[in-house]
């Protein structure tokens, strides 16, 4: 049961999953430093996923801090160790509050609509953009 929490599955969901997207977060993450994420999120958005593709959007924030040299991505660190490690940076506060948006969004028992996901979206790709 974890197991699919984690994956944002829902085995007693009795109706079709349009949101089911054939891929491997845990590959992903696995493979953070050199996974493409781009496909993924295209597909989620494509599908209406949208709290995968917020998920979607945060890994790929943390692949770019790490690219940046801003953070040292480690598969089993947690939020709370990219936020102390970067604590002392100017990114800190929006990455702060981006995670927690992906937090709440992943992690919480509401659905992202796609209003949501649309308010969302621009803090992601702003931020994203902006990391140098």
């Amino acid at each position: 049961f974890f197991f699919f929490c984690v994956l944002g599955v829902n085995p007693f969901n009795r109706k079709a999953d349009k949101n089911n997207i054939n891929i491997s977060l845990d590959e992903l993450e696995e493979n953070l430093d050199t996974a493409s994420i781009d496909p993924h999120l295209y597909e989620a958005i494509k599908n209406k996923n949208f709290k995968l593709a917020i998920r979607l959007y945060y890994l790929m924030i943390i692949q770019r801090l790490a690219l940046k040299e801003k953070i040292i991505w480690k598969k089993h660190k947690t939020n709370k160790h990219y936020l102390n490690e970067i604590r002392n940076k100017e990114e800190y506060p929006t990455l702060k509050r981006l995670t927690l948006i992906y937090e709440k969004s992943w992690f919480g028992e509401d659905d992202v609509t796609e209003n949501d996901y649309n308010i969302m979206n621009p803090e992601f790709v702003n931020f994203l953009q902006n990391i140098k």
